[in-house]
């Protein structure tokens, strides 16, 4: 029974989706609902670093992140006998994972077995002989990148640092590294870069791209421009508004944001004879396209979309190439 009488409700169904969110369904998968007690979402957080410049926080979290996954890789290498069970190998994780979230229950302990199956499939000797030294510069650089500069992370970070390991790594440490920052979260990735401050380097090799998140402004703006990293990396949401009442009955919404590839883009709640193809463009450095359908895959610095009557656009950006 999905309701027990107490006006409590017991979930009949549970899924993660492609974005990483757990949801359930009460009614046997008709509709979900979004798991709010997850604690890659909630979890306590670790008090902030203290006596380090707010400019500095980022690289000193970087490097902690970076350390802290070099001692449980370690782990895994020096200990033989976690190998024999995906159980014993998901328990080292597991051990890693509570240090950073505290009890994580069977949510995160199934992606985590998740990932111990595919790490015991490829065999301790492979795990031992990849390139981890490499593996671990790349998570460094991502992490970096993709941390807020008061040392927090959000959602849209979270989801854009998955995308980006899928991008830049391979092999075991891609997946490794995906699954990690999966089952860790934003709470997990902020704890991981609190646990070993003061560490010497600097952050200087990190290369993190000239995309920034969108802004709106001018005559042209559109309104409720929010991040939607349920939809995955990079996707955005922004409503068109009319902007010359009684005029050419044309309504827009404009959008600014640094040197990004426009992934893609649709129209989620046209309004009448909404036209989601007509659009101007302006590429990095260059003058305004106008053109029916300025295309996607193209690294631009301005999206103006047009339609008639209200519509909701969503877009994907991503670091050009």
């Amino acid at each position: 029974m999905a309701n027990r009488g107490c006006g409590c409700k017991t979930p009949t169904n549970t899924r993660t989706t492609a974005a990483g969110y757990v949801e359930q369904s009460f009614d046997g998968g008709l509709t979900w609902e979004r798991l709010i007690d997850d604690p890659r979402f909630n979890a306590p957080v670790f008090p902030p670093l203290v006596g380090i410049p707010i400019g500095d926080i980022p690289c000193a979290m970087a490097k902690s992140a970076r350390e802290a996954a070099r001692i449980e890789i370690q782990t895994l290498i020096d200990n033989s006998a976690i190998w024999d069970t995906v159980l014993t190998v998901a328990g080292v994780i597991i051990e890693f994972l509570s240090l950073l979230m505290g009890p994580i229950g069977r949510i995160v302990a199934l992606l985590v077995t998740t990932l111990a199956y595919a790490l015991w499939q490829f065999t301790r000797a492979a795990f031992i002989a990849y390139d981890w030294d490499s593996a671990l510069e790349q998570f460094f650089c991502i992490y970096f990148c993709n941390i807020e500069p008061d040392g927090s992370w959000s959602e849209a970070g979270w989801q854009q640092a998955k995308q980006d390991i899928v991008d830049q790594m391979d092999g075991f440490g891609e997946v490794w590294f995906w699954n990690h920052v999966e089952a860790l979260g934003p709470v997990g990735l902020t704890n991981i870069g609190l646990v070993l401050p003061g560490l010497a380097g600097d952050c200087d090799a990190c290369a993190c791209g000239e995309c920034q998140d969108p802004t709106t402004s001018g005559s042209q703006a559109g309104e409720n421009l929010i991040p939607r990293p349920d939809l995955g990396a990079g996707w955005w949401q922004i409503d068109t508004v009319e902007r010359a009442p009684g005029g050419d009955d044309n309504f827009y919404a404009e959008v600014q944001f640094g040197c990004c590839l426009l992934q893609e883009y649709n129209v989620v709640a046209p309004g009448i004879n909404a036209a989601p193809g007509n659009r101007v463009a302006i590429g990095c450095g260059g003058a305004p396209v106008h053109t029916g359908d300025y295309g996607t895959s193209n690294c631009v610095e301005l999206v103006l979309f047009r339609s008639f009557g209200i519509a909701t656009f969503q877009f994907r950006i991503a670091d050009c190439p």
